[in-house]
Formats: C-alpha cells, structure tokens, sequence
C-alpha cells in the first residue's frame, strides 16, 4: 500500500503537464497545475 501515495502524485503531476501543454496558448486567470496543487 505504500506505493499508491506516490503513485497517486506522480499521476497528477502527470495529469497537469499534460494539461499545461494542452493549454500552451491559452493562459487564463489560473494554470491548471497551480488548481491542483492548492
């Protein structure tokens, strides 16, 4: 079981890259990444 915590952080740091370079152009109020982490 203590492989999922980091498994977990690794998938949503992965989540948001992919969503930051999705978003290159687009910058709004908030980058996806900053949502996440707070």
């Amino acid at each position: 079981m203590a492989f999922v915590l980091p498994f977990l952080f690794f998938l949503v740091t992965a989540v948001s890259s992919v969503f930051m370079i999705t978003k290159t152009g687009s910058k709004d109020s908030t980058p996806p990444h900053l949502t996440v982490l707070n």
